[in-house]
């Protein structure tokens, strides 16, 4: 395909916005549409469908996209962090400082 034609898909293909947002009281997950969100029920991560209600996004609380179970991080990609750790290389520490089983 040539650059001018991905060029004419890519402007006929609509980019869906997910959301997570509170409305109501309620949190919930939706399309933006311009100047409304279409409310969705069910997975987003798999059988999401518009639940036929919308709302102007005016009046949305917009959230962070999704709430993780847990939140993985690491702070020994610096020498200089692994320096007051003896034997660190290699392993993950929880926040308590005690090491973490192997994840893989």
């Amino acid at each position: 395909m040539s650059a001018s034609q991905l060029d004419t898909v890519a402007k006929n293909q609509a980019t869906r916005r997910y959301v997570r947002f509170e409305h109501d009281g309620v949190t919930s997950y939706g399309l933006w549409e311009g100047d409304i969100v279409r409310h969705l029920v069910g997975d987003i991560f798999g059988d999401a469908r518009p639940s036929g209600q919308t709302s102007p996004s005016r009046e949305m609380q917009f959230l962070v996209p999704c709430e993780p179970s847990k939140v993985l991080a690491v702070g020994l990609n610096y020498a200089s962090h692994r320096e007051h750790v003896e034997g660190s290389e290699g392993v993950i520490l929880n926040a308590a400082g005690r090491p973490v089983p192997d994840l893989l």
